[in-house]
């Protein structure tokens, strides 16, 4: 099944399909021939059209990840795609922790938003859905004594 981005065009080109046609002029066996016939297409109802000629574009998410530990510290990405994405973070303390500290800052036209757990218990956590983002946001990822990874998707047309 094919999910179309509103983002992304649809191809409208010309289709044909192949249907053989034979012959048995002085001949005992049939020799087949192939023979384009023009289907129609009939687009979606309330499309908005693209030519005839347009190249074909499909949505297709790409999953993505960023890793940090007490090492190193924090990171810093790019959001892209064409549609919004949704962050998991994974997140674990070190072993022996005093303080651990993990925090996501959501920078997005010129607003910043921010999410932080300071009073974890030992173990691995996992926060499904805790930003929806836009394209075009940069996101960092900070530890301190501890081990984090965010994941989301971005839809791209291709």
């Amino acid at each position: 099944m094919h999910h179309h981005s509103p983002h992304c065009c649809v191809s409208m080109s010309h289709h044909s399909s192949p249907h053989f046609h034979s012959t048995g002029y002085r001949s005992m066996a049939p020799m087949g021939y192939p023979v384009l016939v023009p289907m129609p297409y009939y687009p979606p109802v309330g499309y908005a059209g693209y030519g005839w000629r347009e190249q074909a574009t499909h949505s297709m998410p790409l999953p993505q990840e960023v890793s940090v530990d007490s090492a190193t510290g924090m990171k810093e990405v790019l959001i892209g795609g064409t549609t919004n994405a949704s962050l998991t973070l994974e997140y674990a303390p070190d072993a022996g922790a005093t303080s651990p500290l993990v925090k996501v800052t959501v920078e997005m036209d010129g607003s910043i938003s921010t999410w932080q757990e300071t009073s974890m218990t030992e173990g691995y956590h996992v926060k499904s859905q805790l930003l929806s983002i836009e394209p075009g946001a940069k996101v960092t990822l900070e530890v301190k004594e501890a081990l984090a990874r965010l994941r989301w998707c971005e839809t791209i047309c291709c």
